[in-house]
């Protein structure tokens, strides 16, 4: 997970890249996105909506045929009434932005070439970057901020691991059928913090079966 925060004119924008679509997905990144809005909602000594409070998402794993390319969540009611003016979620389907450079749909491209270039290798970026200069300035600024000290961190590495493999279980045994069981195991191995003999246990796998995963895993 790469996460940036921006603080910008409009508001605190905090962006979030998930290399893999999981079920639990939205209910984590809304965490994220929860706790970002009432860490600066509690800033001063006014409530105030003139801030906004923006949450990104560049997802992998939604697919290319059925999701649009990017979706936006508000909090509001069955008349389209905002709660709240200033709290929003955007998410960006990365698979689709990679279909669009493939596909050569050039008013996608340009439209979302800052975005398409976080998956394209060396000699593809300096094919965009002639025709934009930006493209430099941009991956220094991104550089900055990696390297800035404000980073609000909401938990660390090792409990969003904890959290992650909980959750894990939790669908093993809430579905109980093999395939899930096999799916559950291969991303466990994929974030490599559990054993073997773990991953057995929680899937109810053979050590054996869960080997055999973890040389395809590897190669």
């Amino acid at each position: 997970r790469v996460d940036v925060l921006l603080f910008t004119e409009i508001g605190y924008i905090r962006i979030e890249l998930n290399a893999r679509y999981q079920e639990y997905l939205h209910v984590r990144n809304l965490a994220y996105h929860c706790d970002n809005y009432a860490h600066y909602t509690l800033r001063g000594e006014e409530y105030k909506e003139n801030i906004k409070i923006i949450q990104i998402n560049f997802t992998y794993g939604m697919g290319y045929d059925t999701q649009e390319e990017v979706k936006v969540y508000e909090i509001q009611n069955e008349k389209g009434e905002k709660y709240v003016d200033n709290f929003l979620l955007y998410e960006f389907n990365m698979d689709r932005m990679k279909e669009f450079w493939y596909s050569k749909e050039e008013k996608k491209i340009e439209e979302y070439k800052y975005l398409i270039m976080l998956d394209l290798g060396l000699e593809e970026l300096e094919k965009i970057a002639k025709k934009d200069k930006m493209v430099k300035k941009y991956m220094e600024e991104i550089e900055k901020l990696n390297e800035s000290p404000e980073f609000h961190i909401y938990m660390t590495e090792e409990e969003d691991r904890r959290k992650c493999f909980n959750t894990e279980v939790s669908l093993a045994k809430k579905e109980g059928s093999r395939q899930t069981a096999l799916n559950v195991a291969t991303n466990l191995l994929k974030m490599g913090i559990n054993t073997v003999e773990q991953i057995a246990s929680v899937t109810c796998l053979s050590i054996e079966e869960i080997e055999n995963l973890k040389k395809k895993v590897e190669i």
